[in-house]
């Protein structure tokens, strides 16, 4: 199977959030706790301008911080993304009985089905994971009709189930 793809912002945001949710406790815990520790500041700053009229300053303070921490993993990984150009080449990806080897004008991986420990997928994409916090991205716009399902099959096949 040949797939030809270019990533967008949205496919690493979007793999950002499944690679969360296939994570540990502790990964998934501390990106959800920043959000929800700004959502906590801003009902303090709305509640403590209710209960204690022109005290403009504390409500300032919470809703600079809380939007901040609302907000600061979305900007962070999304200014990743424009930095980092390798990730907006485009990407060519043989996959065979052999592994996955995806290649652009810097480089090639190479990773043999024994190396991708497990995988994850969405409605828009597949993650392999070949390490704890490392993994290829491969959006399923790249597959033509039919290819994703037999993907997905080879994937069940060559990958260990997690234990």
């Amino acid at each position: 199977m040949n797939l030809r793809y270019t990533l967008t912002q949205e496919d690493f945001l979007k793999a950002q959030d499944v690679f969360v949710k296939n994570a540990g406790f502790v990964a998934r815990v501390s990106t959800y706790a920043l959000p929800g520790i700004g959502i906590l500041l801003i009902a303090a700053g709305i509640l403590n301008l209710w209960n204690t009229p022109r005290n403009w300053g504390a409500l300032v303070f919470c809703l600079i911080w809380g939007m901040f921490l609302l907000f600061w993993r979305r900007f962070s990984l999304a200014r990743s993304f424009k930095k980092e150009k390798t990730l907006q080449e485009r990407f060519d990806v043989l996959i065979d009985d052999s592994g996955v080897e995806l290649s652009n004008q810097n480089g090639r991986t190479l990773s043999r089905w024994p190396a991708i420990q497990r995988f994850a997928e969405s409605d828009d994409l597949f993650l392999l994971f070949c390490g704890q916090r490392t993994f290829h991205l491969i959006p399923k716009r790249a597959f033509a009709t039919g290819e994703i399902e037999q993907f997905r099959t080879l994937l069940k096949q060559k990958v260990a189930p997690r234990t």
